[in-house]
């Protein structure tokens, strides 16, 4: 459009409108990731029972995937951490009770000194179907025997530990690398419109960022019941043996704890 202000017509740019940019977020415009709508919280025991019964239906339902993945990722690894978890979880049983024969041995000492008797003694453990005697040694002997076992027990479980640290690292790097390929060859077949989506992009950022713990986390965290689960098993029957009123109390005393952390 021309104007003319004495010196001579001057054309004015007109303002042509904008594109209307086809999506609002992705490649083709900012990135507005909506906020995820915030969970009611329980408020009666009736809702948090549901809530730890859904939890752990989900948990249970999705193991099966994640193992299958955690496996064909290191079968070498996933293996270390299972025998280590046996091993670790019997270990505390076998402490207590070479604590047992250790008292008993100092007491049979003390008896044996005191009585004048002679001093020969020879330790048994009896175990399922037979039982293991060991060879005619002093009352000092065995209590050094019984000691060196102890300490032998003691590095047999830090060792447990260090090879369940390089496990679950060794684990979590290979599952993190192979699920960072899947996610990858997935998206390479994916089409560009995809990506336009805030919700489909975000699915593929969370699904690399959780990958570098998530797995090998319920892994290890179920790994951590079946270890729980053996020690105390293994402690029930060795208090069984001593006590059974102790194995009662051994029961009920968790419940409180429980249901306290429940709430």
């Amino acid at each position: 459009m021309a104007e003319s202000n004495g010196r001579g017509p001057r054309f004015r740019r007109r303002s042509t409108p904008e594109p209307e940019v086809a999506g609002k977020s992705g490649l083709s415009g900012p990135a507005v990731v909506e906020e995820a709508p915030q969970e009611d919280k329980p408020k009666n025991i009736g809702e948090r029972i549901k809530l730890i019964r859904d939890s752990v239906r989900g948990t249970f339902l999705a193991l099966p995937r994640v193992f299958r993945l955690v496996w064909e990722a290191s079968p070498a690894a996933t293996i270390a951490l299972a025998v280590v978890t046996v091993v670790a979880g019997i270990i505390p049983a076998v402490t207590a009770y070479i604590g047992k024969l250790l008292i008993n041995a100092v007491v049979k000492a003390i008896v044996i000194r005191a009585q004048h008797q002679p001093d020969i003694y020879r330790l048994s453990v009896p175990l399922p179907g037979f039982t293991l005697h060991s060879p005619f040694m002093t009352t000092v002997g065995i209590v050094v025997l019984l000691a060196v076992i102890s300490l032998l027990v003691a590095a047999i479980s830090s060792l447990m530990s260090t090879i369940r640290n390089i496990s679950q690292q060794l684990l979590q790097e290979r599952v993190q690398i192979r699920i960072q390929l899947m996610v990858m060859d997935h998206a390479s077949a994916l089409d560009l419109p995809f990506f336009e989506d805030p919700a489909s992009y975000d699915l593929l950022r969370r699904a690399q960022e959780d990958s570098r713990n998530r797995p090998v986390q319920m892994i290890s965290g179920t790994f951590g019941l079946v270890q729980t689960s053996i020690t105390f098993l293994s402690m029930i029957a060795l208090l069984l043996g001593v006590s059974p009123l102790l194995a009662a109390i051994a029961l009920v005393s968790p419940i409180p704890a429980f249901i306290s952390d429940t709430r």
